[in-house]
């Protein structure tokens, strides 16, 4: 295991380097330190385009001064950011660093307990960076007890979004309000093309909302609402030629 003194140390090299392009630090228990440290490279660095740092406990600051560095950073492409702690304490270095980033194009930031606050940042930095030439293609917040609250603030984004092609918003705590809301979003959303809503509570008002949204948008290819724990029938769903993946 690695540490934090050790990442500080690697970080430090990592901010002038100048060919190295693919990182893998997946749990190496990096801890706060190693997050700052992280941060302060991130901002520097303009020639990694692949991190995975997910699950290293960098807890609410370590993981906010990555989120932070994203602002700053224009070479990463791909982050994985599982299980870093980011709470709603990061929620705002979270929307900051999405919503002024323009290169990264795959953001996985599972179960980082993010709750509603999250989900408000992610939400405006959705509809905002899109202005500004977002290139996020990839976004998965599985886990982060979102809640309908947001989950609406995030489909409030993704109805104006014109980059993100895959969304995964599973096991969230989202009920049939914070599905609705998902689904009016395809109504105005051309560019998305894979959702997955797994492991959440679709009741019947929802699934009705999917199948009008489904109506209207032609540009969605997989939806995944397995393990949703609802008796609804999605036989009428299924009259969506484009849909693969029910």
């Amino acid at each position: 295991m690695i540490g934090p003194a050790g990442a500080v140390a690697l970080f430090r090299s990592v901010a002038e380097h100048s060919s190295l392009v693919h990182i893998d630090l997946r749990r190496n228990g990096l801890g706060s330190d190693g997050g700052l440290a992280l941060g302060r490279a991130l901002a520097k660095n303009t020639h990694l385009q692949f991190l995975d740092v997910s699950w290293n406990a960098f807890g609410p600051s370590g993981a906010a001064a990555v989120m932070d560095a994203l602002a700053h950073n224009r070479t990463l492409r791909v982050l994985h950011f599982d299980g870093n702690d980011l709470t709603p304490a990061g929620a705002a270095a979270l929307g900051n660093g999405l919503a002024r980033n323009v290169g990264l194009e795959e953001f996985t930031c599972g179960w980082n307990e993010l709750g509603a606050a999250g989900g408000a940042a992610v939400g405006r930095a959705l509809g905002e960076n899109d202005d500004e030439g977002m290139r996020l293609r990839l976004l998965s917040l599985e886990g982060n007890v979102l809640g309908d609250v947001g989950v609406h603030a995030i489909s409030e984004g993704l109805a104006v979004n014109t980059s993100i092609e895959q969304l995964s918003l599973d096991d969230n705590g989202i009920s049939g309000t914070g599905m609705t809301a998902v689904a009016r979003a395809l109504v105005s959303n051309r560019t998305l093309r894979s959702l997955s809503l797994q492991w959440n509570s679709c009741d019947e008002d929802a699934a009705t909302a999917f199948a009008r949204a489904l109506g209207v948008n032609r540009g969605l290819q997989h939806l995944d609402l397995g393990n949703n724990h609802t008796p609804v029938s999605y036989t009428h769903l299924r009259a969506h030629e484009t849909e693969a993946d029910l």
